[in-house]
């Protein structure tokens, strides 16, 4: 759509994104650079549609190719899944010049606030994406390879903004905050010092991998000690010591929650859990069900297999077993009343969104 340049257009944004905090909140941020441009933002009769998905698993891949094919209008892909489709592809990098921003999105991420947020009980602050992990099921290392932190001032920038608009509460998000700086030559224990320091602000970590938040115990829990952070999203995946070896994750279930306890009953916090994992038992899936117990909130996530991971290459678990397990969750959930608790099976994934994201 080069070729319309500047002139304003009415454009349809779709959002398909799955349970991907950092997908939500670049929508969203789409949604503010179009309208920032002139754009007219419709439901019915679009010059041109924006597709905004994910490439979370192969199922929810299959799924966006069958919906574009049925899109009768020109139509861009916003987000990682065009990292697989590969057609047709709209990114940070070439927005301005698709579609003719006078106002530069990166630009518009920096006045990108609350105002617009629909997410309004707390601030969001993008802080990175991608991540340093090599897990074994994962399609985000494939979509993005490449580890991107924000700088230290951009992010106390945003803090300073939020903080002269009143809003005080701050949610650093990333697909691992636990990652951040390490392509910038620091870490995520110098950002969450400097803010402590800096400001008077309360912190939600949305999201932490396990093995990196245990690097950054020690800071953690000093700014959980001051009251700093609040709350912390954490996708531990298994309380199983073997299915996490499979996993590729880098810790067992004993390391991380004796570290973990120190500060979980001073905190709201969340978790993920994958079951139907390959070769994952009863007995694998018990342990999962007594870790959850450790996290104010859980989602049981059913396992999608992605062909080109590791893990899509071994031998997978019936559907008639796996199916089992998301009943007898649901059943467990039910029979204890457990409100907080999820199960997401693999037919609904694509339809999946964190309503409490950044609460």
């Amino acid at each position: 759509m080069t070729d319309r340049g500047q002139s304003n257009m009415n454009l349809q944004v779709i959002n398909k994104q799955a349970c991907c905090t950092t997908g939500h909140y670049l929508v969203h941020s789409l949604k503010y650079y179009l309208q920032l441009n002139g754009h007219e933002l419709v439901d019915e009769s679009p010059e041109l549609v924006i597709y905004c998905a994910c490439g979370l698993t192969e199922d929810i891949l299959s799924e966006h190719q069958k919906e574009l094919q049925g899109i009768s209008v020109p139509w861009k892909l916003w987000g990682c899944a065009g990292n697989f489709i590969k057609e047709n592809v709209l990114t940070q990098e070439t927005i301005d010049q698709e579609l003719g921003g006078v106002i530069g999105f990166e630009k518009a991420l920096e006045s990108f606030n609350d105002q617009v947020d629909p997410y309004s009980e707390s601030s969001v602050i993008l802080i990175g994406e991608g991540c340093v992990n090599n897990c074994s099921y994962c399609n985000v290392k494939l979509a993005k390879s490449k580890l991107q932190s924000v700088p230290l001032e951009s992010i106390y920038k945003r803090i300073e903004m939020y903080l002269a608009k009143g809003k005080s509460r701050i949610t650093l998000v990333a697909e691992d905050v636990g990652s951040y700086g390490l392509d910038l030559g620091y870490d995520l224990s110098t950002l969450l010092l400097e803010i402590q320091s800096r400001f008077r602000c309360t912190l939600n970590i949305h999201a932490i991998n396990p093995d990196m938040y245990l690097k950054h115990a020690d800071t953690i829990k000093k700014l959980v000690d001051s009251g700093h952070i609040t709350s912390i999203k954490m996708h531990i995946q298994s309380g199983s010591d073997r299915i996490l070896k499979l996993m590729n994750r880098k810790y067992t279930l004993d390391e991380l929650l004796k570290v973990w306890v120190s500060i979980s009953g001073r905190i709201q916090s969340s978790s993920t859990i994958i079951y139907g994992f390959p070769t994952e038992t009863v007995a694998d899936l018990e342990k999962s069900v007594a870790a959850a117990h450790y996290f104010t909130h859980t989602v049981f996530i059913e396992y999608c297999p992605n062909p080109q991971t590791k893990a899509g290459k071994m031998e997978q678990l019936p559907e008639t077993v796996v199916s089992s397990y998301g009943n007898a969750l649901s059943e467990y959930i039910r029979t204890k009343s457990l409100q907080t608790w999820q199960v997401a099976k693999r037919k609904d994934m694509n339809k999946i969104v964190e309503t409490n994201l950044y609460n």
